[in-house]
């Protein structure tokens, strides 16, 4: 699995948890005066390692996940 930044490649476990850590390292998380937290930060990282783990493709991975809720 993709590691941001790094042509490493890692397990998915690993993966998500290096690319969650990168964006709470580099304080990515907190760009949004509105939002009431930040949990993002955390779920994404795992959410698009799971996407790549199971081959979806971006059209996939929008529809599957990118979805509004309405």
């Amino acid at each position: 699995m993709t590691l941001t930044g790094s042509p490493v490649r890692a397990d998915p476990a690993a993966a998500a948890l290096f690319n969650a850590a990168a964006i709470v390292a580099l304080e990515l998380d907190e760009t949004n005066l509105f939002a009431k937290g930040h949990l993002g930060a955390q779920v994404w990282p795992a959410v698009l390692t799971a996407a790549e783990d199971g081959g979806l493709s971006g059209a996939d991975w929008r529809h599957h996940f990118g979805r509004s809720p309405r």
